[in-house]
Order: structure tokens, then C-alpha cells, then sequence
């Protein structure tokens, strides 16, 4: 098939859809070959089952050179929350300083995990070349729909068979993630309230393609948004899997459904549109309801290497004495 069926049919496909879908070595650049700029403990293949020798689940994260900074604290975060958990990053367009600084800060990364846990580090980067090209980050009104961080972390779970979770480039966790886990644990899938009702963010024509498209019970308009920058899945979950991973993953393919003609940033949350409705259909407890359910703080951007050196000094030093 060398087009989505589905979508708008003047989508060009650089490589056939079909092998886009089916190939992961399609989606990033120059998969599983070695980068002898980065630490030789750095993995760039698919995840290994020694990354769960301490704990069952897995971080992904990822950003282009705006938020690498940032991200990079909130690895550092991670590690606080969760010293035993192996990292995924996903390079969504790092430019040569960027991609310096994060090499740098992954020496301490390693070094910390070698004494502390079986954990590792995983780098890959996005090939955006073999994609349409409204999957573009650069694009200010729709970034690419954020399709590219769905199937990213999505990648991650069919290769880990774990429960996988993503975070945004910006976030700072909480302490403890005993909360998000459990609730993960237990009904599959947990993300936080972000504010608002699908009604205000989910635009006419995803919705139409939703129900059309048979990927949801039903469009309940009146429920509260999810946060898809924090968002916690566990693969073992046949019902959550079923019913909302990957439905949303056939959207993210589809510009007709996670970013429709006449939508932006403005009227349309993409992914995080999608995400809500598809959880609110599948009446998963605990999570995008309006109660404070977990500490994490959202947004916590730095925009240069300096301006992030403060924090990320300072995390770095919690993590030396922790």
C-alpha cells in the first residue's frame, strides 16, 4: 500500500505507508547503529529485557534543540523519581550544540546508573524525511499533530512489553511516582487532568472521524481533557491496548484524524484531543478528572544551556547525595 486509504488523498508518502508502518528501521535514523560520539554504554537499538532487571517499567522523552535543555532536567528528574528505570530519548531534531550538550550530560547519567541499578539510556532519532510533510515539528500551527511523539512511545511499548511512560520535555515528577504506577498497574493506563472539556479542544472533524471509523464507543463531549504529556500505559492491559492505544496509533497515521484540514493549535489539541476521547469513551478510573492527583509540575522550561545550568546543577546534586 503505498498510501493511507483513509487519509486525504493528495498526501504525498516519501516511502510507501505500508513499509512506514511495518518497518521501524523506517522511522528512525540509521536504527540500532552505533554512535561513537556517545558513551559506549549509550544503547541505540530496541529495548532489552536487561533494562527491567530492577523495575517494570520504562521512561521515553524527547525534544528538538528548543526544549533539549529543559529535557534534559527533566531526565534528571526521572532519575530522582525513579533511579532504576532505563530512559528511552527520542531526538526530534537536535542541532549540533544541542546534541553536544545532551551527549555531556549523558556521561553523568551513565556514570550515576552504573552505581546505582541495571537501568540504561537509549538514544534514537526521528526520521521525519520518510513521513508526510504535514508530520513536521516545525509547523507552528499543528506541529506535526504531535503524531511523532505517539508513535514513539509506542514503538517503545511493542518492543518492551512493559509499562511504558512518556514525558514532555519541561516536566518536573514528583518524588514519588507510587501513585501513577499503582494506578497504571491497575486499570492500565493513567494520565492526570489537564483542564478543560473535550468539547472546547477536540476539533468537529476528528471527532466524525472517530465515530465514523467505529474506533470508539462514543464522543462524550462533556469530559475533562487528559494530559498527554504525562502519560503512563501498561502493555499487559489487553483492554487498554484495544481500546485506546491503538486506535490512537492509527490515528496519529492520519492527518484526516489527529489533524484535520481547518484545525491548529488553537482549536485542536492533536494528540492530546485524540488521547481524551478515547479514554473518556473507555471509562478508564483515575485518570483526566479534576482532583490534584499527582505532583508533577508542567512547563518548567529553560530555553538556553545557561539559563538551565542553575536547576540542572541543582538536580544533579540531589542525585550525587541520593
Amino acid at each position: 500500500m503505498e498510501t493511507n486509504q483513509y487519509d486525504y488523498p493528495s498526501i504525498a508518502y516519501p516511502i510507501p505507508f505500508n513499509k512506514l508502518v511495518s518497518d521501524k528501521s523506517m522511522r528512525y535514523v540509521d536504527f540500532g547503529k552505533r554512535d561513537a560520539r556517545f558513551p559506549p554504554e549509550i544503547e541505540f537499538g530496541e529495548v532489552q529485557d536487561a533494562s527491567f532487571q530492577d523495575v517494570d517499567h520504562i521512561f521515553v522523552t524527547g525534544s528538538s534543540s528548543n526544549h533539549l535543555y529543559s529535557n534534559i532536567n527533566t531526565m534528571y528528574s526521572i532519575m530522582l523519581s525513579s533511579p532504576r528505570a532505563s530512559i528511552v530519548f527520542v531526538d526530534f531534531g537536535l542541532d549540533a550544540a544541542a546534541l553536544s550538550a545532551l551527549i555531556r550530560e549523558m556521561r553523568f547519567m551513565v556514570d550515576y546508573f552504573k552505581s546505582h541499578s541495571h537501568a540504561r539510556i537509549y538514544y534514537r532519532k526521528f526520521d521525519f524525511s520518510h513521513f508526510p510533510a504535514w508530520w513536521s515539528i516545525n509547523d507552528e500551527a499543528t506541529r506535526g499533530g504531535y503524531a511523532w511523539k505517539v508513535i514513539s512511545y509506542f514503538d517503545v511499548l511493542l518492543e518492551s512489553k512493559r509499562l511504558v511512560a512518556w514525558s514532555d520535555g519541561g516536566n518536573q515528577l514528583p518524588r514519588s511516582l507510587d501513585k501513577e504506577l499503582e494506578r497504571a498497574h491497575k486499570y492500565g493506563l493513567f494520565t492526570p487532568y489537564s483542564g478543560g472539556v473535550l468539547q472546547s479542544w477536540l476539533h468537529g472533524s476528528s471527532a466524525k472521524f472517530l465515530q465514523n471509523h467505529h474506533m470508539l464507543r462514543k464522543v462524550l463531549l462533556g469530559k475533562g481533557m487528559c494530559t498527554g504529556g504525562y502519560l503512563f500505559i501498561d502493555y499487559a492491559n489487553d483492554a487498554v491496548m484495544r481500546t485506546v492505544v491503538f486506535p490512537l496509533v492509527e490515528c496519529a497515521y492520519t492527518k484526516k484524524c489527529i489533524s484535520p484540514e481547518g484545525s491548529s493549535r488553537k482549536n485542536h489539541r492533536q494528540d492530546q484531543a485524540i488521547l481524551t476521547a478515547l479514554v473518556q469513551s473507555a471509562r478508564i478510573e483515575k485518570s483526566c478528572i479534576a482532583i490534584k492527583s499527582t505532583g508533577v509540575r508542567y512547563h518548567q522550561e529553560c530555553d538556553s544551556d545557561e539559563s538551565c545550568r542553575k536547576s540542572r546543577e541543582f538536580l544533579k546534586g540531589l542525585l550525587r547525595v541520593h
